[in-house]
Parts: structure tokens; C-alpha cells; sequence
């Protein structure tokens, strides 16, 4: 007795809609030879089974290029990032906080002297207090968007890196 079920033979045709193949891939596999046809037909289990398996390859081929070229990306960035750093148009991350914190210390320090020198009333040094107060909400947030705005480079100190 026979264990193997008859194989069932469809039309080449009818395979193409059953694999939903717009690409052309049935006829590329026929002519590799990974799926056999025989007068216009193939077997459907087998067909199917490297119809899949293509699809599978293609997929895991395609996910390699994928990280193969953000890694590529990923490199040329920092490269990018090392020569902007080299040629001083980037600053780093330490080297800016400092720069900030010391511009916005001394503007803030001179902003709090203003209302004591321009009156005595406290009436009207509460209200340019507030004024110096908006002024200052304004330029911080001027700093924020400029900070997002500016690349810095993070501090990661590299081996043999130049000084």
C-alpha cells in the first residue's frame, strides 16, 4: 500500500492566484527549477512549500540590508559628528552646559540688581521685578529652543583620543 497521498496538480495559473503573485516569483521559481511543472501544472504542497520559503528568504534578507545600512548610517554620523568636533563647529555636551550656565549666571545676576537700583519704592520694584521676571521667562526659553536646535556632541572620552 501507497502512504504517500497523490500529489495534487493544479494549473500554473490558479497556483499564481493562490500564492497572490503579482511579482512574477512562481515563474522565477519554475525556471529555477525549485518548483516542477509538468504540463502546465504543479504539484500545490510543494509549491507552495519553496513559494514560502522564498518569501521567508527575501524577508530575512531584506531585514539584513535593513540594519546592514543603519549601521552603515549609524557610522557615518559619527564620523560626521568627530569631524564637525575636529573643525569646531560642534561643541561638547561639558563645554556647553558650562558656557550656558555661565551666561545665564551673569545675566541673571545683573537682572536682579536692576530694581534696587532704579527705585526705592517698593511698589515699583515690585512691578519691574514681574517685568524682569517675563524678560527672563523669554530668554529662557530662547536658550531652550536654541539648546534643541544646536547639535553638542556627548562627552565620551575614546582611548589614545587626541587632545
Amino acid at each position: 500500500m501507497n502512504n504517500q497521498p497523490n500529489t495534487m496538480m493544479v494549473p500554473i495559473a490558479t497556483f499564481k492566484r493562490v500564492c497572490g503573485d503579482t511579482e512574477g516569483l512562481v515563474q522565477r521559481l519554475i525556471s529555477s527549477r525549485q518548483i516542477v511543472a509538468k504540463n502546465g501544472k504543479v504539484a500545490l504542497v510543494s509549491g507552495i512549500r519553496a513559494f514560502l520559503d522564498e518569501i521567508r528568504a527575501e524577508a530575512r534578507n531584506s531585514s539584513l540590508a535593513a540594519a546592514r545600512q543603519e549601521a552603515q548610517a549609524a557610522r557615518a554620523e559619527a564620523v560626521e559628528l568627530d569631524l564637525d568636533m575636529d573643525d569646531g563647529r560642534l561643541v561638547d555636551d561639558d563645554a556647553a552646559q558650562i558656557a550656558v550656565a555661565n551666561v545665564c549666571g551673569a545675566i541673571l545676576r545683573e537682572f536682579h540688581s536692576i530694581p534696587a537700583r532704579v527705585t526705592r519704592d517698593l511698589r515699583h520694584r515690585r512691578a519691574i521685578e514681574t517685568a524682569l521676571h517675563e524678560a527672563q521667562t523669554e530668554l529662557a526659553k530662547g536658550f531652550t529652543e536654541t539648546a534643541t536646535e544646536t547639535r553638542t556632541k556627548p562627552h565620551t572620552p575614546r582611548k589614545g583620543a587626541r587632545k
